[in-house]
């Protein structure tokens, strides 16, 4: 059953495609923050950008964790732009950049570590520096800190903790928090901002097809697989692969799925990553 609703979805979105009903048109400039990109037609679905999520897999994307002789995981063309902007300000390698080869010979070694894919998506209503404190926090054994394990970073929290148990993977968790903070500091924060303007304008241009011609399209579909609400989550860094959370033991409604955003210049490209995850 779940086979066959899986196939006619995607032979949908393709028809959409073909005839052109997903086509980009100019976008009128963001007047809604992306936290507020929702309405009746998308169900509950919101589209946005956020600093932790970005931020997560930049360095993963850096890292090149998971990543084949097949390119996939990550945007080649934005790990191309990232470096040449590192070089141009002088910054280049960065301590991510010289930890790089290390940290995922690391993490490839060891299957714990596939959870890293998923990591900002079970942390919702957390921001990055919440994130960042509450992944230090599961390294240093401190969950049970009452300033850090709050309403948006506990369920999180718990599925790492279960999951690094050994005194050697939450050594290299802290490692590499402690480089993303200082990747965020000596360059992503500023190189983010550079790009916002033109992100708003693709999530707008996304949110309005997503709402006009996607989400009416499969409405049964996404009721009968109970995706009746969630949030798409647009990661530069990421490739064709998108990442989808479908909620846990801890977090059982939580929908989330990351999807890339090639080029910032056809949304189309991001609408298709993220219904082949809900599929």
């Amino acid at each position: 059953m779940i086979a066959r609703h899986r196939l006619t979805l995607v032979q949908l979105v393709s028809g959409l495609f073909a005839v052109g009903i997903f086509a980009v048109g100019a976008a009128e400039p963001a007047d809604l923050s992306a936290q507020e990109m929702t309405s009746a037609l998308n169900g509950g679905w919101v589209t946005l950008s956020e600093p932790r999520v970005d931020l997560w897999y930049h360095g993963l994307a850096v890292v090149g964790f998971g990543e084949t002789d097949e390119p996939t995981m990550y945007d080649t063309a934005y790990l191309e732009r990232v470096r040449a902007a590192k070089q141009e300000l002088g910054i280049y390698p960065t301590p991510l950049d010289e930890r790089a080869e290390k940290l995922r010979d690391e993490f490839e070694g060891d299957p714990a570590f596939e959870l890293f894919h998923f990591v900002p998506l079970y942390f919702p209503e957390a921001s990055r520096d919440r994130m960042l404190a509450a992944l230090a926090a599961v390294a240093d054994r401190r969950t049970r800190d009452s300033t850090i394990a709050g309403r948006d970073t506990r369920a999180g929290m718990r599925l790492l903790e279960a999951r690094f148990r050994e005194g050697g993977q939450r050594r290299w968790l802290r490692e590499f928090v402690e480089l993303l903070q200082s990747e965020w500091d000596l360059f992503y924060a500023d190189f983010r901002e550079e790009t916002a303007a033109g992100d708003a304008t693709y999530l707008t241009v996304m949110r309005r097809r997503w709402e006009a011609d996607v989400a009416p399209a499969f409405a049964d579909f996404r009721s009968e697989e109970q995706l009746d609400s969630g949030r798409i989550y647009i990661a530069p860094a990421l490739g064709v692969e998108g990442r989808m959370f479908a909620g846990s033991s801890f977090q059982r409604t939580v929908h989330a799925i990351a999807v890339w955003a090639p080029g910032w210049n056809d949304p189309r490209a991001s609408i298709f990553s993220a219904v082949r995850e809900m599929c």
